[in-house]
């Protein structure tokens, strides 16, 4: 490595042009670039309630299966309607 006044030249430009080379080789080549991926959330609207309501209507929806309750099914068609219109609406305010 070269000092950075060796050269007999007295311009300021050129000085600090060599040691701006230098400075930022050295400092490149001791903190290379780290390369991330930003992931932009695409389900904005998905929010703590929408997931809990969801993981609900999914037990709801085993006990529907199984059942021939038809108050469990008339209240699990009413979730369902309602978590659907929930959902579309938060999409549509995201969208704003």
């Amino acid at each position: 490595m070269g000092n950075v006044f060796s050269n007999n030249d007295n311009d300021t430009n050129t000085i600090f042009n060599n040691f701006l080379y230098t400075f930022l080789r050295k400092f490149y080549a001791s903190f290379p670039k780290k390369r991330t991926k930003f992931m932009q959330n695409s389900k904005a609207w998905l929010t703590t309630g929408i997931k809990t309501s969801c993981s609900n209507k999914r037990k709801l929806h085993l006990l529907y299966r199984k059942s021939n309750d038809p108050e469990l099914k008339i209240y699990y068609k009413n979730y369902h309607k309602i978590l659907s219109k929930v959902i579309t609406l938060a999409k549509k305010k995201v969208l704003q």
